[in-house]
């Protein structure tokens, strides 16, 4: 078993190498002008107003979007609500996290467009003025936020898992109120959970791309990654393009660093007997009024947002309500749109990228958990960096590491997701493959097996669980991938997020709500497949 342990560190560590570090190291050798006038390009306005629109969407989200996520968390876990309306809440805050953060921007376009969008035709015919100016970074911010909420309440999922409430119920019997325990008990203790997922949100919204594209590019306002596929897209500038890179590089690796240092989180010891789950609190007007917000966030979030592109996808004409039909559909998957060309190409991509990671990765967890082998656990340790690195810098990477060979072919899409999306299944199977105690495998070699009949006999099959959830989990962001692909994709591997973006900015909104409506079905069937065979275990 540790020969075949070593091959696949072997194949995953040239994989790594080849797809993450060499295109890395050579994109910014060969292209970074190091020679030339380098402070007069950071001295540049646009460059400037770039970095400060990146720090301020990642200040502003991941300090919004952690609290909320924080405040919401704890109500739904603490208070005594009704299961149903509970669960259902609890459901639509998630959804966000599952689908690409850009399909939102869709849905608030649809709904908040000047003059044209839902809501704003129904205030205008109620005679009340309009909402505010959906396009620049004010709705960037916003849109961000919704989608990020989701993010940092199932960061924080683990801190209320294992949370000490029974320090709760002891304030509360001493006269505390629910609120001032919150904040004296609560808050403090969850500080480094609070912090680092403050930290994991700033960097997913400093490597956002679709939405600001969609919302603050219209407004001439930039972030990073917009200013670096314009220049590429507009210029094809790689030298400009690699100095900007390697400031969000920089920043994003700041970001991970205070996270390492501020961020380190303690598991919480009770000194103490047998203890039940600590008792719910019933609601009082303070919890009902959180609730309200929770409740409208979820509709703002993901309500409304997908109620507005799927009647986007059968509208025939956008300004017509009455002029709903199908049409839109059988256009998109058998006329010249490209849409069903552009669904196989990313079930392609993915399917591959995912089984790869799955593969791979069960043999490494396994090196790592049951023979404890150095070389597994920095294995897995570098794949968590692919994902923590923004996707435009990934793309550009591979896309001057392998040019004139595997540029414009899936390979390169499934390398790119393999490297962004890789940690998604070791986080999944590295815990899976740890739970399972060592007595069955000591039993099996004691009645003759060898380790590599114990592997495929016994934790193959008690892994089955595990293994679909990897492959699903890795599957699912893949399927809509957009902030790599509209960089790697070429003629004949348009994937569905590209597609999707370049109809809903050039083409057709109606044709890409239809690709948005496809890609949401489709993520939130395999999610529900996700829960019934992992019994609950993974999934939202």
């Amino acid at each position: 078993m540790r020969a075949i342990v070593r091959a696949a560190e072997a194949l995953y560590g040239l994989l790594l190498m080849a797809g993450l570090v060499a295109p890395l190291v050579i994109f910014f050798y060969r292209v970074a002008p190091w020679h030339s006038d380098v402070g007069a390009f950071f001295a540049q306005k646009s460059v400037h107003s770039a970095v400060l629109n990146s720090l301020a969407l990642a200040l502003a989200t991941a300090l919004i979007a952690t609290t909320l996520g924080f405040a919401f968390s704890w109500l739904l876990w603490r208070f005594d609500w009704p299961r149903g309306p509970a669960r259902a809440l609890a459901l639509m805050l998630k959804i966000p996290y599952l689908l690409p953060p850009f399909f939102f921007a869709i849905g608030w376009i649809a709904l908040a467009a000047p003059q044209v969008g839902y809501l704003n035709r129904a205030l205008a015919f109620m005679h009340l003025p309009m909402l505010p100016l959906l396009y620049g970074l004010p709705g960037t911010i916003f849109v961000e936020v919704l989608w990020t909420t989701a993010l940092a309440m199932i960061q924080l999922q683990g801190f209320f898992q294992q949370f000490p409430g029974h320090l709760e119920d002891a304030a509360v019997l001493c006269g505390a109120s629910p609120a001032r325990t919150f904040f004296s008990i609560t808050v403090p203790l969850a500080k480094p959970q609070l912090i680092s997922c403050a930290l994991l949100t700033s960097v997913s919204a400093l490597s956002a791309f679709g939405v600001p594209a969609m919302l603050a590019s219209p407004a001439h306002q930039f972030v990073l990654t917009t200013l670096i596929y314009q220049g590429i897209k507009s210029y094809q500038d790689f030298s400009q393009a690699a100095l900007l890179s390697l400031v969000l590089l920089t920043i994003t690796f700041l970001v991970l660093l205070s996270q390492r240092f501020c961020g380190r989180a303690k598991p919480f010891l009770l000194v103490g007997g047998k203890a039940g789950r600590p008792a719910q609190l019933q609601p009082r007007a303070g919890a009902k009024f959180l609730f309200a917000v929770a409740a409208l966030v979820a509709v703002l979030g993901s309500g409304l947002p997908c109620l507005a592109i799927l009647a986007r996808s059968l509208l025939r004409d956008p300004s017509d309500l009455t002029s709903w039909n199908v049409e839109k559909y059988v256009s998109v998957f058998t006329g010249t749109t490209g849409g069903f060309l552009a669904l196989l190409n990313s079930i392609s991509a993915s399917g591959l990228a995912a089984l790869v990671a799955t593969l791979f990765g069960v043999v490494v967890a396994y090196g790592a958990s049951k023979l404890g082998r150095r070389p597994s656990r920095i294995l897995i340790e570098a794949w968590n960096i692919g994902y923590a690195l923004p996707g435009t810098v990934i793309a550009l990477a591979l896309l001057v590491f392998f040019a004139g060979s595997i540029t414009d072919t899936l390979w390169i899409l499934s390398l790119a997701y393999l490297v962004k999306y890789a940690a998604f299944a070791l986080r999944t199977l590295t815990p899976a493959i740890g739970a399972i105690g060592k007595e069955l495998e000591e039993a099996a070699w004691m009645s003759g097996a060898s380790p590599v009949k114990t592997f495929f006999k016994i934790l193959l099959p008690l892994l089955q669980p595990a293994l679909a959830a990897a492959v699903l989990l890795a599957l699912v962001p893949m399927l809509s991938e957009l902030t790599m692909s509209v960089l790697l994709v070429g003629a004949g591997t348009e994937t569905l997020g590209s597609v999707i973006f370049k109809m809903q900015e050039y083409a057709d909104p109606g044709s890409a709500a239809v690709l948005a409506v496809t890609a949401m079905a489709a993520i939130l069937a395999l999610n529900a497949i996700l829960k019934r065979v992992s019994k609950g275990n993974f999934g939202i």
